[in-house]
């Protein structure tokens, strides 16, 4: 088999989505999945959050790919029938002294670009958002949540039709690295008794997700990742909930956040329930 041209490992939303990129500008472009079904790891096990951009540092790469992609993938979704809302979103601090952290939050979203921040008092919260309660709250305007599931079946499947090749239980076993390229070995099928088949590409792209670390560990070239638990929950009720909330310490802490996310009705996979 002659050698392709980019391989992709992983099928979560990142591997798809690059799929879906590189098969606009090039052929043989060829993605590898572990499991039955493409998104069955992180890219489905979140909240879908469409983030705004108002957390990272000024002039990052995060503020700026942040930004850009909020209005990407809202014109995406529109695009493309991908089930999403624009909600906005509620930083909330629950007493005056928490509120220079909203003005700073403020702040440094503006310097990243991000429009229409206003601050709103605790009438307004409630306006908004009955179950919520603040003295005030940081309004973010531009952030939204979609469907993750769907989300990942529609860069797969714009990817398939731009003539890429994504291949489901196919998990990757090693790496060698020749002298123009890289010697990929997959286990292909049935997990009792796999096909084992060998696949040379010209550029590999590592996107496996908490698995990428482990994939690249052989070659060296990748320090051990770090995950972050976060749990979720669904509640239900009647009421408006047209907001995403957070309460505004929940960024001094690493990976804990309080999120009520606000799907409703007019996101068919929610079943009118609140999930976090």
């Amino acid at each position: 088999m002659d050698p392709v041209n980019i391989l992709i490992i992983g099928g979560g939303v990142v591997g798809c989505a690059v799929a879906e990129a590189l098969s606009r500008r090039w052929q043989e472009i060829f993605l590898v999945e572990q499991f039955p079904k493409f998104g069955m790891s992180t890219s489905t096990r979140n909240s879908g959050v469409i983030h705004s951009g108002i957390y990272y540092p000024t002039n990052s790469w995060k503020a700026k790919h942040c930004v850009e992609g909020n209005r990407l993938t809202t014109e995406f979704c529109a695009k493309n029938k991908v089930p999403y809302r624009v909600t906005g979103k509620l930083v909330v601090a629950k007493s005056p002294e928490e509120e220079p952290q909203l003005l700073a939050l403020m702040k440094k979203g503006q310097e990243n670009g991000v429009a229409g921040l206003r601050i709103i008092d605790g009438a307004s919260i409630r306006e908004r958002e009955p179950h919520v309660q603040g003295y005030s709250a940081l309004l973010v305007p531009s952030t939204g949540i979609c469907s993750a599931e769907e989300l990942v079946h529609a860069y797969a499947r714009l990817a398939e039709q731009q003539g890429a090749n994504l291949l489901k239980r196919a998990k990757v076993a090693a790496l060698e690295p020749q002298k123009d390229l890289m010697r990929v070995t997959l286990r292909v099928g049935d997990e009792q008794q796999p096909e084992v088949e060998t696949v040379e590409a010209r550029c590999v792209v590592n996107a496996a997700g908490l698995s990428a670390d482990d994939i690249a560990k052989p070659l060296d070239d990748l320090s051990r990742a770090r995950g972050i638990l976060r749990n979720s929950w669904a509640a239900s009720g009647t009421g408006p909930r047209p907001c995403l909330s957070v309460a505004a310490h929940g960024r001094a802490f690493t990976g804990l956040a309080f999120h009520q996310n606000a799907l409703g009705n007019a996101a068919p996979w929610a079943d009118g329930e609140i999930r976090g």
